[in-house]
């Protein structure tokens, strides 16, 4: 039934036109041997982390080199080239090559309804951006960085606590490659209680007119 249903999702998106399809499992799911006998292919995982539930630390001063901001409407572009220079290649392979891929993909990808977006930069050097989600007594944060310090990532997740305060229950969202953050909150008061295989189809499409698409390594 599972394969069936899977099977059933890729060829209705690609009658629609559309081009990938992502799953989220947990990597003691079951399923995962199902979607892969249906074509998907795992490209990135994550770890959800959960607050420890004590008292939320008391906020941090911005550091002097950082400046953050909400993010502001036209500011696309400079998400793209963030993301660009902080995902693997692997990563950028499967969600994003071009603007318009990136775009999909990122309007499909939020855990919660309601957020808050900010960006953090360094010398008008964009260098980190953070996005904080609720729904209900539950909140979690994701944060993309270039080159930001310890120091810096300590502010940032402090940043979003404080952003967060009130909810009974806080998690944060880390892929695999951003091992600074990761040790940093397994050595805090976060405990991993997850971890999540990013799979992806591919579909064949057919094309009505010719259009040039990014040659693939």
């Amino acid at each position: 039934n599972c394969y069936a249903l899977l099977e059933y999702v890729s060829v209705s998106a690609a009658k629609r036109g559309v081009h990938k399809v992502f799953i989220n499992l947990s990597v003691n799911s079951a399923m995962i041997d199902v979607a892969r006998r249906v074509g998907f292919a795992s490209y990135n995982t994550y770890f959800i982390y959960k607050f420890g539930g004590g008292p939320i630390p008391k906020p941090m001063a911005v550091p002097a080199q950082y400046e953050i901001r909400s993010l502001s409407k036209g500011e696309e572009l400079s998400l793209y080239t963030l993301y660009n220079a902080s995902a693997p290649l692997a990563v950028r392979n499967a969600e994003g090559l071009t603007f318009e891929e990136w775009q999909d993909r990122a309007g499909c990808c939020s855990w919660f309804e309601h957020r808050m977006e900010f960006v953090i930069h360094r010398q008008d050097i964009l260098e980190g951006y953070l996005r904080v989600s609720t729904s209900g007594r539950t909140g979690c944060f994701e944060i993309i960085f270039r080159q930001i310090e310890g120091v810096g990532l300590e502010w940032l997740v402090n940043h979003a606590l404080t952003c967060l305060g009130g909810k009974t229950q806080i998690f944060g969202i880390v892929s695999v490659g951003q091992w600074q953050l990761r040790g940093m909150l397994e050595n805090s008061q976060f405990d991993q209680v997850a971890k999540f295989e990013t799979m992806l189809k591919e579909n064949v499409i057919r094309v009505k007119e010719p259009r040039f698409m990014p040659m693939r390594a």
